[in-house]
This record gives structure tokens, C-alpha cells and sequence, in this order.
């Protein structure tokens, strides 16, 4: 059976901790700060990972796409991972397979018109914003659009939606236009084939942080095999993996493309 795993790691003091004892290699000071937390602690979640459940020792070389996504070069393992300020998550799985993953902190970004006319469509404005107003009608009467709280956690569901498909995808931004995300209808149409995407919000311990959004794209066939875990880090900074039940707010899957 594959073997497939979705894996979350709080960033906080104990996990940088933990991160800094035991995988002291990938700490680099040559990078800069935010660059060097969350290459240490997403390579530390990696090798972790790795070493638990695939009983691979080291993390293999790793080589990058023409559009810069990663992968093991000589190994059938698939993974993907992703950083915010409060979360390292990792979606991995033994055999190759079309993954990808995204989390968001959801905060308010300044000039939120001007980012939904940039990457949303028409059909998934309306669904962001609850309502059926083009989105040219909404310029001219809401120039100073500002969004809600409901509103900016739809914004970024479908934001870290996207980034998790194109992702998958492996072809960044160059994807974008060719995606279309249609959550009234709970279908994605765009050019992959036989995957699905779930989404959701997280909240840390503290109370005090933000929620987050987070995406996954996986093929269907893993939606019943897979396994959603935490990273958690004990008082003597040694980590347990623990179950983790997620509920997914929704789920979007990719339409019937027509026969050629």
C-alpha cells in the first residue's frame, strides 16, 4: 500500500530548539534569517520524516525542475513542501506521485482589489466576496475595497488552493492561466488530470496568531490512504509524530476533461 503523509510542524521555540539540536547540518548562517529558519526547519522535518517512516537516512540529492520544483533525482519518493510564519507542512508519498501543498497566514495584504483582479477570476471573486457583482462593477463602486473576516479567509483558501496546484502542477505562475477554481461547484478545471484539492484553516496553540489556510493537491486514488500527522516536540525537545484529525472545509475535484 502507498504510503502517503501529510505532515505539520508548528514553528515556535521548542521546534527551532529541537531543529538546532538534532539537525545542526542545515542550520547555515550564510543565509539570511527568515532563509535560514525555514531551510533548517523544513530539511529537518524532511530527514525527520524520512528517517521514521522510509528508513532513509539522509536526504537524497534533491534536483529541480525548469521551473524550480523539487524532487528526489534518483529516488521514486514525491514530496512538497511549504513554510509560513507559523508552519512548516509537508506532503510526502513513496511513490511518484503529483503533490503539493501550500499554507498562508491569513492577514490582512495591503491593496486587496488590486490582488484579486491579479489572480482570481471573475467566478471565484463572487465566491470570495458572496456575491455576483463583475468584478469591473466593483472597481468603479469599491475602490478602496477592504475585506471582511470571512472574506479574507475565502481570499486565501483559494490563494494557498492555487499555489498548491500549481505547485503540483510544477510549473508556477506560468499555470496560473490556465487554472480555474470553481468552489460553488466543488471542480477544478486546469491541466493536471485525476487529483483533488483540499482546504482548510489552522490555528496554533496561541490563541494570539492569526489563522492560517492550508491547501493540498493529491491524486484521488491517495484520499482514503493518506495520513494527516503533527510534528509535535516534547519538554526535552525529542519529536512524536501524532495523528492529527483535520476538517476539510472543502473539497474540489478536477473536472472530466472532453476526449480528444
Amino acid at each position: 500500500m502507498t504510503q502517503t503523509y501529510c505532515i505539520l510542524l508548528t514553528i515556535n521555540d521548542a521546534s527551532r530548539k529541537w531543529a538546532k539540536t538534532h539537525y545542526f547540518e542545515f542550520d547555515n548562517p550564510n543565509f539570511g534569517n527568515k532563509k535560514r529558519e525555514s531551510y533548517l526547519l523544513s530539511r529537518a522535518l524532511l530527514l525527520h520524516t524520512l528517517k521514521t517512516y522510509f528508513q532513509i537516512s539522509e536526504i537524497p540529492e534533491i534536483s529541480y525542475s525548469q521551473h524550480q520544483k523539487p524532487e528526489f533525482k534518483d529516488h521514486s519518493l514525491s514530496f512538497n513542501l511549504t513554510h509560513s510564519k507559523y508552519f512548516v507542512g509537508l506532503i510526502i508519498s513513496d511513490e511518484t506521485n503529483t503533490l503539493g501543498i501550500d499554507i498562508e497566514s491569513i492577514i490582512a495584504r495591503k491593496n486587496p482589489l488590486g490582488l484579486l483582479q491579479r489572480t482570481f477570476s471573475n467566478n471565484e471573486i463572487c465566491w470570495i466576496l458572496n456575491r455576483e457583482d463583475h468584478i469591473s462593477t466593483i472597481k468603479q463602486s469599491e475602490p478602496q475595497l477592504s475585506l471582511h473576516n470571512q472574506e479574507m479567509v475565502r481570499f486565501f483558501l483559494l490563494w494557498s488552493a492555487k499555489e498548491a496546484y500549481l505547485k503540483a502542477d510544477g510549473r508556477g505562475l506560468q499555470g496560473l492561466n490556465s487554472l480555474n477554481l470553481n468552489p460553488q461547484q466543488s471542480s477544478i478545471n486546469g491541466d493536471l488530470t485525476n487529483g483533488t484539492l483540499l482546504l482548510t484553516t489552522l490555528q496554533t496553540c496561541d490563541i494570539d496568531d492569526p489563522l492560517s489556510s492550508l491547501a493540498l493537491y493529491l491524486p484521488k486514488d491517495l484520499l482514503t490512504t493518506f495520513n494527516t500527522l503533527e510534528l509535535s516536540i516534547t519538554h526535552n525537545h525529542q519529536a512524536l509524530f501524532k495523528p492529527l484529525s483535520i476538517s476539510w472545509a472543502y473539497q474540489l475535484l478536477e473536472d472530466k476533461k472532453p476526449p480528444n
